[in-house]
């Protein structure tokens, strides 16, 4: 019964969904006119839209002249359920996508900012050793809200799966909690943050930015930390790390993804994966760090090299 109550409030939210950034918009800008080419590869459940967000910082250090390309595929559109999205073939899919992307992208310019949110840097990965690396050096590699290689299980998905937990392709899937009372038990669960700025101060809603539904007057979101885990292990299984694009990192440092790894712990798994990277570490949880005035001081990072382009 709560199964079934769970899943049409979910379903129904992904057709009446009025979010302000969690939708499939993916090309901004005019290539044939813009200065500067830059390429967004969504976190698990991202959509091409999250990219709006940063457009702040964007127009701060690059202007108007700008031709954003995201990646998008109909198997992962803001429409589709989340459970049909993650499978080892449509992992795949995003590579070649990427790949595919980039290659027509360098067509046109000399070279391309990556924006790669989250897990999405593991796609980035996928698509690097099928032939990314070939053009290496024409890329830059901005990796926001970086996430682990690999998410932990919560102690709570047992308890949910009982009240709303199913199967789908051998993999449980189920429905979790988002409200501010339980941020004492992960950080991740806040559905507001206040984000501050000179021109005074505003409130930021999760719901804008990720696929959330409101069931039992809380709001909710599907997730299967096994099917993820497989989908990040397929990822990366044959590509040799470190990889060797110019890289620069905004870490949260009280990720909730990351069990709220000490600072200098997420940093040596990330240079595991990325030689020799530039990381800005903020005191945040993993969605917020990604606030526009975050992204403009890791962009200031690599100013001496964003100049030249």
């Amino acid at each position: 019964m709560l199964v079934e109550l769970f899943q049409k409030r979910y379903l129904s939210n992904l057709n009446e969904n009025y979010s302000l950034f969690y939708d499939d918009f993916h090309e901004y800008g005019n290539r044939a006119t813009a200065k500067q080419a830059i390429y967004f590869i969504p976190g698990l459940n991202g959509v091409p839209g999250q990219v709006r967000f940063a457009m702040p910082a964007i127009k701060k250090i690059f202007g108007k002249d700008v031709y954003i390309k995201c990646l998008y595929l109909d198997e992962f559109s803001a429409k589709k359920p989340i459970w049909e999205k993650y499978s080892l073939e449509n992992v795949e899919k995003k590579a070649a996508t990427i790949l595919a992307d980039l290659t027509n992208i360098l067509r046109d310019f000399d070279d391309v900012i990556i924006f790669a949110s989250s897990s999405g840097f593991y796609d980035f990965a996928n698509a690097y050793g099928k032939g990314v690396d070939a053009f290496k050096d024409r890329l830059k590699l901005f990796w926001v809200a970086c996430a682990p290689p690999q998410f932990k299980a919560v102690r709570w998905q047992s308890l949910f799966y009982k009240v709303n937990g199913f199967e789908h392709q051998g993999y449980a899937w189920v429905a979790f909690p988002n409200m501010d009372f339980l941020r004492f038990i992960h950080s991740e669960t806040s559905t507001k943050f206040k984000w501050k700025t000179q021109q005074g101060s505003k409130s930021l809603f999760k719901v804008d930015l990720e696929s959330r539904f409101r069931c039992g007057n809380s709001l909710w979101f599907y997730a299967s930390i096994d099917c993820f885990n497989a989908c990040l292990a397929h990822a990366v299984r044959d590509q040799d790390f470190p990889l060797d694009v110019e890289t620069y990192i905004l870490a949260a440092n009280n990720d909730g993804y990351w069990d709220r790894a000490p600072q200098d712990v997420m940093s040596a798994i990330l240079h595991r994966y990325v030689k020799s990277p530039k990381i800005l570490f903020k005191k945040t949880s993993h969605l917020w760090v990604a606030i526009p005035n975050n992204i403009v001081d890791l962009l200031q990072m690599a100013v001496d090299s964003v100049t030249e382009f």
